[in-house]
């Protein structure tokens, strides 16, 4: 008599890439904070694994594609650049076993677990590791430099422009209002031709705690926490206050990386004690863009902004994962973007 227990799913399941890429994709973003500014938009899909990109009298925009034998955009001469930027690869692989679930149970059900149920908590992880690349990616693009994990540089856009980026020292002679205005100045002479409907500013803690000595600043605080105090959730507004214009955002993201010696750093997103000034409301200041995945079934088709795909271990002893995002936020002024700081940084 067989007494062997059949998972189910190993031998009559399967896991397409259209499927998995679309249960990656209505996973919901749990590192969203500089999305949900809008600043870059929904990434662009894009045919090819590098997006061309132009600067003219300092401003960087993305070039349209044309059919092939088709009249190519001209740029003038002396005034315009061209150059080719490789959109990141990001690949990721996790692995189903059936020892994995074997004798398992459901949670809440006297079922055995099924192995698409597996496969989903670990697409749910996948995703999230994903999430947090591309917000790292965001932030850091504000910053004009966009970084791997090991922190060595991808996109260096100062560089690229030849652009000195302006840094403040809050904390000298003048007051916080005074820094405040100097800031928006050069971030409303620096658009090149863009509108903004206001500035915001990603402050690391020590920041905060500095801009919050200021009795103004603090005034602004109450007073946002005060028209806030019917909702329990609301009072600490360290995540949205607005003084003098600026939206001052409390932004504590950061991860953990893994060293090529085994041993972890975490890494801020926003190192202590600065802040990141960036305009809002704009409408050609930035783009981001997915290129294509590394899959025959992708290639030279528009990009996804994720892909996973599965295959089947040797003996249907699992399944193998493997996922992938190719994916570039581009900040097109960063003459723009203000590092400010609290002169101990």
């Amino acid at each position: 008599m067989n007494h062997a227990m059949t998972i189910d799913g190993f031998d009559n399941r399967e896991f397409t890439v259209e499927e998995l890429t679309y249960a990656m994709s209505v996973i919901p973003n749990n590192y969203n904070l500089v999305t949900n500014l809008g600043l870059f938009g929904d990434p662009v899909p894009i045919a090819e694994t590098y997006v061309g990109i132009e600067i003219d009298n300092g401003v960087l925009s993305i070039l349209p594609t044309v059919e092939r034998g088709g009249a190519a955009t001209r740029g003038t001469q002396g005034k315009r650049k061209r150059m080719l930027v490789e959109v990141p690869h990001i690949p990721h692989e996790d692995e189903v076993k059936a020892a994995d679930i074997q004798g398992l149970r459901a949670f809440g059900s006297k079922a055995p677990e099924l192995l698409e149920d597996k496969v989903n908590q670990k697409l749910l992880t996948m995703t999230m590791k994903h999430q947090l690349t591309h917000e790292w990616y965001r932030v850091r693009a504000l910053q004009g430099e966009i970084l791997d994990a090991d922190g060595s540089s991808m996109l260096d856009l100062h560089t690229m422009f030849g652009v000195t980026e302006l840094a403040v020292a809050f904390g000298g002679a003048s007051t916080i209002n005074e820094y405040i205005r100097q800031v928006s100045r050069h971030i409303e002479d620096n658009l090149l031709g863009d509108v903004m409907s206001g500035v915001a500013c990603l402050c690391s803690p020590e920041f905060m705690e500095m801009l919050l000595t200021d009795t103004e600043v603090l005034a602004a605080y109450n007073a946002a926490a005060a028209a806030n105090r019917l909702n329990p959730n609301m009072d600490d507004v360290r995540y949205s206050f607005y003084h003098m214009g600026v939206l001052f955002i409390e932004y504590r993201g950061q991860a953990s990386v893994l060293n090529s010696d085994g041993t972890t750093t975490v890494r801020k997103f926003i190192p202590a004690g600065d802040a990141r000034f960036v305009p809002l409301g704009t409408i050609q200041s930035a783009f981001s863009v997915a290129a294509p995945g590394d899959f025959v079934e992708a290639l030279n088709n528009p990009g996804e902004l994720y892909y996973a795909k599965a295959e089947t271990m040797k003996f249907n002893r699992g399944l193998e994962l493997h996922t992938q995002s190719n994916f570039l936020p581009v900040w097109t002024r960063p003459a723009c973007l203000v590092r400010g700081h609290t002169g101990a940084s």
